[in-house]
């Protein structure tokens, strides 16, 4: 009798034992499970207000040749809104200074003869706006319709908008602002602004930036729409989801808040907390919070089943812990391909920030870092750099005669049989600006017959302009520059030198290459190719 009411103690601690570690098992393999639903939350969220973000650069190639009519504007910021329904609206912000208001609101008032530049009072409504050194003022906004409040605002009323348009024109750089009622909306409805800024010309100073800023592009997001239409919100009727903006050390504010869809009880061992990689300036922090109805259907009940079958505890125990392992395998490895996923996406999210859109060649940004990096590497190394900056001939006119839409397909075909020239690894194509693009040579002896190669390809393309009676076909201008790093002041240098050629190439006649030969720190006479 005593032995067997041993081995039923023993039964029973053994029972209980297994119970106990198979509910911690459970515990770690659920908070795995949870985390990794999580991660791939935060991840769709994140890729999705990124690609919302990159919509203002294709609004932005509008601004190259100068401020656009509000009908060009207009017809852009449409495609780009239907392209990405999560912008609530898009708007061109103006710098105007205190001499050019009145001149400003009175030339806007043909249009919209009420029109003035307003702010938003403490208690919600809208007054003329103070004087100001400088102001910002909306002279655009798409859609108009539920957005008339915004028309006229100015941003410098503001200062969370003001500093953060500071910032922008400082430092050249698109940024996002702290969460902030909108203007556009009735009661607290919470936003974000993305800014981005738009200068006359290309400055490289923070004075010369603030001299030449035309003012910036801008997207308004509704937060809750954002959330709601990515899959963080979605399936989340059992998580607390809590979105939090920490990018102000010292201060964290709450953008937005999903709470559960009935009375539940929080689980205080279920919670995850993680920070979304920057977004234009702001950096992004979720708490998620699982409530007991998640717990519910992810628990097992068979560690209450082993207790009560205790005479096959052990069989059961291995067999189980077995199966426990396997699953733990598979949440890791699944948790592994996740993470991988993740530094994919956000490889491909870097390769879209440094790729011209229009026509996929790499964008201006890239062109920066490749020519600072090539010119690092040649000058300590003594090598040389050759430059070919690019633009095509009379395209104004070729866009004025066919459109914007059939000018785009050239600068598409252009830019294309411009990259086919590119037969090294290390040569970059890109696009410089509007029409005209830049492509870096490192350590070549031969930019000439490459040019004149690029000459005829481009012509050989026998693309008609039409645009005027002297031009039959489209061509393009090149100007050389081919330097040593170590024999001259900087990459500035070699900029001015192939911008001086192409100028020279256009001044000859265009559809030509010229180069310019650099000896000595002096500028030798020009050299003509055609």
């Amino acid at each position: 009798m005593a032995g067997i009411a041993t081995i039923w103690l023993v039964g029973v601690a053994v029972s209980g034992s297994v119970m106990w570690l198979l509910q911690q098992g459970q515990q770690r393999s659920l908070q795995q499970q949870f985390e990794l639903d999580i991660r791939e939350r935060a991840l769709a969220l994140h890729r999705d207000i990124s690609l919302n973000l990159e919509g203002l650069h294709a609004l932005s190639v509008l601004f190259a040749q100068g401020q656009p009519s509000f009908a060009d504007f207009n017809r852009e910021a449409e495609k780009i809104l239907t392209r990405h329904p999560d912008i609530h609206a898009l708007e061109w912000i103006p710098k105007i200074t205190a001499e050019q208001r009145q001149t400003w609101q009175q030339h806007n008032r043909q249009h919209y003869p009420d029109f003035q530049i307003t702010q938003r009072q403490s208690q919600g409504r809208m007054v003329v706006a103070a004087e100001r050194a400088v102001h910002f003022p909306v002279a655009y906004v798409v859609p108009l319709q539920g957005n008339e409040a915004a028309l006229g605002f100015d941003l410098a009323s503001n200062q969370t908008r003001m500093q953060t348009l500071q910032q922008s024109q400082d430092t050249g750089q698109p940024l996002a602002s702290a969460s902030i009622n909108l203007v556009q909306a009735q009661g607290q409805q919470q936003g974000i602004l993305a800014f981005l800024p738009i200068y006359r010309g290309n400055p490289r100073t923070v004075s010369a930036r603030r001299q030449q800023l035309l003012g910036f592009v801008l997207a308004v997001y509704r937060i809750g729409d954002i959330v709601a239409r990515s899959a963080l919100y979605r399936d989340s009727a059992h998580l607390q989801l809590t979105l939090t903006d920490v990018s102000d050390s010292g201060h964290s504010q709450q953008i937005f808040a999903a709470p559960l869809a009935h009375a539940q009880q929080l689980s205080e061992s279920l919670s995850y907390q993680l920070q979304l990689p920057d977004i234009w300036g702001r950096r992004w922090q979720l708490q998620a919070v699982a409530a007991d109805g998640y717990w519910r259907e992810q628990v097992s009940m068979l560690p209450m089943l082993m207790l009560l079958g205790g005479t096959s505890m052990a069989t059961i125990f291995c067999l189980y812990c077995l199966l426990l392992l396997r699953r733990s395998t598979r949440v890791y490895k699944k948790l592994q391909r996740k993470t991988a996923e993740l530094n994919a996406a956000n490889c491909r999210l870097s390769e879209l920030a440094k790729t011209d859109p229009l026509t996929g060649v790499a964008n201006r940004r890239a062109f920066n870092e490749a020519l600072k990096q090539v010119w690092q590497r040649c000058h300590r190394h003594g090598g040389q750099v050759a430059l070919l900056m690019i633009d095509v001939d009379y395209f104004k006119a070729y866009n004025d005669r066919h459109g914007h839409i059939a000018g785009d397909r050239c600068l598409q075909q252009v830019a294309s049989c411009l990259a086919q020239q590119c037969r090294r690894s290390n040569d970059l194509l890109a696009r410089y600006g509007g029409e005209e693009f830049a492509m870096v040579l490192p350590d070549t002896d031969k930019p000439l017959q490459l040019a004149q190669h690029c000459l005829q390809a481009v012509s050989d393309l026998n693309l008609h302009h039409g645009g005027l009676p002297e031009v039959e076909r489209i061509t393009i201008s090149i100007g050389i520059a081919n330097l040593q790093p170590r024999q001259c002041a900087g990459m500035a240098d070699l900029i001015h030198q192939a911008d001086r050629a192409l100028y020279k190439a256009k001044q000859q006649g265009r559809n030509r290459v010229v180069e310019s030969d650099y000896s000595n720190g002096q500028v030798v006479p020009l050299v003509q190719v055609e």
